[in-house]
């Protein structure tokens, strides 16, 4: 397969956002387990795109003033996998029930934030690791809606 090929068979689109450099491939099994590890039901729209380009960068790469270094890998054996970056900030994430899924160049991570462990659709907020007043800013009702902010 010639270099443009495989550049092509990489890219996601969704809308008119694409995706490009993913990780290692996952499949429902790799979701399913973080699912049962969080205990909480990630966003369809979100699975969908993970399965097809698990930790890619997205392009354009910018919601507002953040701009998206790239999503987590949900890969378990992955280093830096969602798991991992949980377990780096659970001491700030106290009283939430919040899942890493991107990061930006900063160390700032965009996180969904379930408002119980019934809740299907979470909210998109932003954790600024530095701040250790509010580090919690809320971005979006739902990764759909988020979907939509980049540019």
């Amino acid at each position: 397969m010639d270099k443009v090929a495989a550049y092509l068979d990489n890219l996601y689109f969704l809308n008119e956002l694409e995706f490009i450099l993913p990780k290692s491939k996952i499949d429902s099994r790799d979701i399913m387990f973080f699912e049962k590890f969080f205990k909480v039901k990630l966003p369809n729209t979100f699975k969908n795109i993970i399965l097809k380009v698990n930790g890619g960068i997205p392009k354009p790469d910018r919601v507002g003033r953040i701009e998206i270094d790239s999503f987590i890998s949900f890969k378990k054996n992955e280093q830096y996998n969602v798991l991992d970056v949980y377990n780096n900030y659970k001491h700030r994430f106290k009283g939430k029930i919040i899942i890493p899924f991107a990061k930006d160049s900063g160390g700032n991570l965009l996180v969904f934030e379930y408002s119980d462990y019934r809740d299907f659709n979470p909210s998109v907020v932003f954790f600024d690791h530095s701040d250790w007043g509010n580090p919690f800013q809320k971005m979006s009702n739902s990764f759909e809606e988020f979907i939509k902010m980049f540019r």
